[in-house]
């Protein structure tokens, strides 16, 4: 992890350097020890309190502060166990003075009943959300956003740092300030981490490029708004063994769609591109690696930790 990139979040936001960095690493543990057997998302909630405890109703907050420096994600655990904390919550959070380095409460998330409400707690209340998302991965939001993923790589032992508002560049000013592609790019990270592969198409596809069971299956389908759809549900859907297509709208039009093309993934990705090139294409391989489309040519996302370029500019011949 960069200690720069955190000091220069934190500095924009009256939050402590220092802080902020000592709630990445919790949560960052957080995913390798006994919390990940539990079927929640738990989120540190750097920011000023009476902000937070406004937009949440059910902030409880604690008598006896709990300083993060030398707290281990068990003392954490241990805890949430003596305040009566239920686990059946999907969703813990912890409200953590931005100064002074204390979990100072928690609350139950959940009833929120937002897609995700670490993008609308971030933006409300000037907070910065570091939540763990799954065993080994750590999302930081900031500004009603996810920003930063850190996800440990199997395959060269590194953990990766991702800015996700550099790489949201690279999708386009359109998608990038429909908050559509910073979705499908994050959808397209975790599912690299499961070691699964996808194939996403954001724009209009060819009528060409449709099989007959793709077009029966599009106009059986239920149009879906991307941006309130879970996470997890987008990337059930990814993960399937077709194409899955979001309009320039930001409507999931369809998923397991069957498209005619040369080939695999890859080679369907350029095809559909080429013919469209206002269309994009994410592709995500078994082994990780994703590779972004756009009017035929592909780019190959960095997999190293501290690679200068986020991407490989030699691949157009994907």
């Amino acid at each position: 992890m960069q200690p720069a990139v955190i000091r220069r979040i934190a500095s924009n936001r009256c939050v402590d350097a220092s802080t902020l960095l000592l709630s990445v690493n919790l949560g960052w543990s957080s995913t390798r020890c006994e919390l990940e057997s539990h079927p929640i998302e738990y989120g540190l909630i750097v920011g000023p309190i009476d902000a937070v405890c406004s937009a949440v109703s059910n902030v409880t907050l604690r008598k006896d502060k709990l300083p993060m420096k030398n707290c281990s994600p068990r003392d954490v655990a241990d805890t949430f166990g003596k305040c009566g904390i239920p686990w059946e919550w999907n969703r813990l959070g912890l409200l953590v003075d931005p100064q002074s380095s204390e979990i100072q409460g928690h609350m139950d998330l959940g009833i929120m009943k937002l897609a995700d409400p670490y993008e609308y707690l971030s933006a409300v209340t000037n907070s910065i959300c570091v939540v763990t998302k799954q065993a080994y991965s750590v999302g930081v939001y900031y500004d009603g956003k996810l920003g930063i993923q850190y996800i440990f790589n199997r395959k060269s032992g590194l953990v990766e740092e991702r800015e996700l508002d550099q790489l949201v560049l690279l999708l386009g000013s359109e998608h990038a300030a429909s908050g559509i592609g910073r979705v499908l790019l994050d959808v397209a990270l975790r599912i690299s981490e499961m070691r699964k592969g996808a194939l996403i198409v954001l724009g209009d596809i060819p009528l060409s490029c449709l099989s007959n069971d793709a077009a029966a299956n599009i106009s059986g389908f239920l149009p879906k708004k991307v941006l309130e759809l879970p996470r997890t549900e987008l990337i059930n859907y990814a993960i399937e063994d077709y194409a899955t297509w979001v309009d320039q709208r930001g409507l999931l039009r369809g998923h397991n769609l069957s498209l005619i093309g040369p080939g695999g993934r890859h080679s369907i990705a350029k095809d559909v591109t080429s013919k469209n090139e206002h269309a994009l294409a994410l592709v995500v391989s078994q082994d990780g690696e994703i590779t972004l489309f756009r009017q035929g040519l592909g780019q190959r996302l960095a997999t190293q930790t501290g690679d200068d370029a986020l991407f490989d500019q030699n691949t157009s011949n994907v």
